[in-house]
């Protein structure tokens, strides 16, 4: 049983929470309220941040009553002054309790407290909030940004309108947007800028800053109809460059994720196209999608698993770090153990030395090209994303994941190459993925659902893949 406590102070809200194996036992938060017609600013954040942060930390403890193994907190991006507030806490504590310290993407914060909520498994994931706009996937160990906003974000568009207007803050500007918007009925044309994948919102807000008050003075547009007008069409942006990511990864899920992803319009908006490719749509509530400290203890707590706690002398923060810069490799997270070897004696010599009744997924692809950092064989990297979603649904199981490097292209063509030779292992093409065990050999071809008794006993049946080499 792992425990982590994730501290979340990126913006104006600070949270302390605290994850054990994919359970939140604790979530408490507070926001920083600047006046209305006024953004918050990060010296005064940063004060309102240290007034709480340690009653929150009493707090989230007080309410799960367990000790904990290791401290996360968010290094960035977001501002610099709150951000310093969290780095300072995390690395006081960390040093007070003698616990080791995990730096985490505030980004991957959100995506991984999605995915636990909801179950998606490896979607298309749309990040919204006052800071990012971007869309998602996961792919050769990394979040591949596949759009993004090329100047403000989505909320911060949102929330800016909320200042021309002068609505409250509380409890945020962007949910009073959301609610006005429910009682507009007349649509004002607002400029519609999709460039590829990406998107700009400073031309929507400049317009929309510029007429709203000359459109409400006339009467022939309300408060709510601008909002309502404002939402329809960046929303609509938002779920085009979304459809277009999952096309292009041939993706059946969406996640999405950030403090706007609880915007009701937005998920309705989604829903719909999602429904229309005969996908998923996951989204969780204002709990998990604003900014809280949960989310970085389960990041927290899948970089623990793997090694991936930092010295204290590294914990700083940083308020540019974007999604794609962070490694991440799933097998790792969970109770599969990954093991690379290259060529049959390597792959002979490993399976020996390993318990004989372990069950084990063999993958058999192209050794990776220098230059590239990828397989030679193009079948191969084409199979990567179905791979890790495979590897996801195996995620609970105790197995190993074994890659077999069969080598270059001359040698795998070689007929006398001693993988092929082997019958052991019934690999004639790559890639290939075989379950092995030590003492039966391959033990089965079919999927997983259709034999769970096996499954439970902690066997594992799955294919053999195939391709043209």
């Amino acid at each position: 049983m792992v425990c982590i406590l994730g501290i979340e102070g990126s913006a104006n809200k600070i949270g302390v929470g605290i994850v054990c194996d994919g359970e939140v036992l604790s979530n408490p938060r507070r926001t920083f309220h600047a006046p209305p017609g006024e953004g918050f600013r990060p010296t005064e954040t940063a004060v309102h941040h240290r007034q709480h942060v340690v009653s929150l930390v009493i707090e989230a403890l007080r309410i799960a009553k367990i000790e904990i193994d290791a401290i996360a907190y968010t290094k960035g991006p977001g501002m610099g002054a709150p951000l310093q507030v969290g780095a300072v806490v995390a690395r006081t504590l960390a040093q007070l309790w003698k616990k080791p310290v995990i730096p985490v993407n505030h980004c991957v914060g959100h995506i991984e407290m999605g995915r636990l909520i909801t179950g998606a498994k490896n979607p298309v994931i749309l990040y919204v909030s006052g800071g990012n706009t971007q869309v998602i996937s996961y792919l050769n160990q990394c979040y591949c940004i596949f759009g993004e906003t090329l100047d403000i974000a989505v909320g911060n568009c949102l929330d800016r309108f909320a200042r021309i207007l002068k609505l409250s803050n509380e409890p945020s500007p962007g949910y009073n947007i959301e609610q006005l918007a429910k009682k507009g009925s007349r649509f004002y044309q607002l400029p519609y800028v999709v460039k590829g994948m990406d998107i700009s919102l400073s031309g929507i807000l400049s317009h929309i800053e510029k007429e709203a008050p000359i459109l409400i003075k006339s009467g022939k547009f309300s408060d709510a109809d601008l909002c309502f007008s404002l939402q329809e069409t960046v929303f609509a942006m938002l779920v085009e460059i979304t459809e277009r990511a999952m096309a292009h990864c041939g993706s059946k899920e969406v996640l999405i994720v950030g403090g706007v992803g609880c915007n009701e319009r937005l998920q309705q908006m989604m829903n719909i196209m999602v429904n229309e490719r005969k996908a998923k749509l996951f989204a969780t509530d204002e709990r998990f999608c604003i900014d809280n400290g949960a989310m970085i203890a389960q990041a927290g707590w899948e970089m623990y698993n793997c090694g991936m706690n930092a010295p204290i002398k590294e914990c700083t923060y940083t308020q540019r770090y974007r999604t794609d810069q962070v490694q991440k490799t799933y097998f790792n997270f969970y109770k599969m153990k990954q093991i690379e070897v290259f060529g049959h004696d390597e792959l002979s010599k490993k399976i020996s030395e390993l318990p004989k009744d372990e069950v084990i997924i063999i993958y058999f692809v192209g050794t990776k090209l220098e230059e590239t950092g990828k397989s030679w064989c193009s079948d191969c990297v084409k199979a990567e994303p179905s791979i890790e979603e495979t590897l996801l649904e195996l995620k609970h199981l105790n197995v190993i994941f074994l890659v077999c490097n069969v080598g270059n292209k001359e040698e795998w063509n070689d007929p006398n190459n001693p993988i092929k030779m082997d019958n052991k292992f019934g690999v004639k093409c790559i890639p290939t993925m075989v379950v092995f065990n030590v003492e039966k050999g391959c033990v089965g071809k079919e999927k997983l659902d259709k034999d769970e008794d096996f499954m439970d006993s902690g066997n594992v049946v799955y294919f053999i893949a195939s391709s043209t080499y």
